[in-house]
């Protein structure tokens, strides 16, 4: 991989290792094949415990592990704030080790990770044959924001890594938590308009007053989860109506 510039996180303070990445907001997720719990992604909302990310909501397991590629698209015909895009992530690569991310490494060095998976994934990603889709759920929270995020950034060791701190339970894991399922770093409104959607590890999805929906669905290849799909819109999924009959447009 070759060496690429990091000028764009020269606004951050010098050692302000987590605003910089979240500031990346980067598109390519690991998701290890030993995930904590068994739950590869935690669905969340502000949470700043790690037993809030797997006791009071749900995640989802059984995903295939590797490098996931996470997507945020406009819904066409939709009105702004009215269900207006959606949210995916796929599993794009196998984990080997050239696609395995130390998460200790400099800045520079993972925004030169990212970029290999840019270069390769980017331009649009078909499905592949034997792909089934099954209802996954209806996610509700308290409003605000939902976040669909790998536990391999969610652990204790991966914020010491990522931070550069030593973090306990007790002693800085919780604003790493806050970080990042608020994403709420200081970046200009050009940047908040590009990263709207993204967040260290995952996806970041609007939700309306009451806290819900998006509607989730999974998509299964070879008995493992390759892809999460969620959309927004006034009607919950339906149980056992096709994806096509479906209230919730699937643009993926």
């Amino acid at each position: 991989m070759s060496e690429i510039d990091s000028e764009e996180f020269g606004e951050f303070d010098e050692g302000d290792r987590l605003s910089s990445l979240l500031s990346l907001c980067p598109r390519y997720v690991i998701v290890p094949a030993n995930p904590p719990d068994g739950i590869a992604f935690a669905m969340t909302g502000n949470s700043q415990e790690w037993e809030h990310l797997t006791y009071q909501h749900s995640g989802i397991s059984n995903c295939k592990p590797g490098i996931w590629k996470a997507e945020v698209r406009k819904v066409p015909g939709m009105e702004l704030g009215n269900a207006d895009f959606e949210a995916c992530l796929r599993w794009v690569a196998d984990l080997d080790e050239n696609t395995e991310l130390d998460f200790a490494i400099s800045l520079d060095a993972w925004q030169a990770w990212e970029q290999m998976f840019k270069d390769q994934f980017d331009d649009s990603v078909e499905w592949g044959e034997g792909v089934t889709w099954k209802h996954g759920g209806t996610y509700y929270d308290d409003g605000g924001l939902f976040n669909v995020i790998s536990t391999a950034y969610l652990t204790t060791d991966a914020a010491a890594a990522i931070t550069e701190g030593e973090y306990t339970e007790d002693d800085g894991y919780d604003g790493y938590l806050e970080m990042i399922t608020l994403n709420d770093n200081p970046i200009n409104a050009e940047d908040r308009i590009g990263n709207y959607g993204f967040t260290l590890g995952g996806l970041h999805f609007g939700q309306d007053s009451i806290g819900g929906p998006p509607a989730i669905a999974l998509a299964e290849k070879d008995g493992q989860v390759v892809g999460i799909k969620l959309w927004c819109d006034d009607d919950e999924i339906e149980e056992g109506t096709p994806f096509d009959e479906q209230p919730g447009k699937l643009v993926f």
